[in-house]
């Protein structure tokens, strides 16, 4: 079974990504700041990050770099509300970018290409 770190600060939207990518099939660990990320990347070797962009402690770029630091291969999906990052995240380092969203059909078919 596939493993996802979610990195989420809203309380809501990351049990809401808890729950349904579990149904989807996959094994789940979430953070909700980075030092807790930063551990379970090292710890855990998640397969895929579902990362977002704006977090309360730390600016999700930093972490995404930080976390490739860690492991240069992991595919990290960042997840944000800001649809105007979407031209920038290959240049981050990231793999795939999705707008958040109450649909989560695309981010399935992202998890799945994972």
């Amino acid at each position: 079974m596939k493993k996802i770190l979610i990195i989420e600060d809203d309380p809501h939207l990351r049990k809401l990504y808890e729950i349904e990518i579990t149904e989807m099939g996959f094994e789940v660990m979430s953070a909700l700041n980075s030092h807790d990320a930063l551990n379970k990347v090292r710890d855990e070797n998640p397969q895929v990050v579902l990362l977002d962009l704006m977090l309360a402690n730390m600016n999700g770029l930093d972490l995404l770099r930080d976390i490739l630091s860690i492991n240069s291969n992991l595919p990290v999906i960042i997840n944000s509300a800001y649809p105007y990052c979407k031209n920038d995240f290959r240049c981050w380092g990231a793999e795939d970018f999705i707008v958040k969203s109450s649909d989560l059909s695309e981010l399935k078919n992202l998890l799945d290409k994972y």
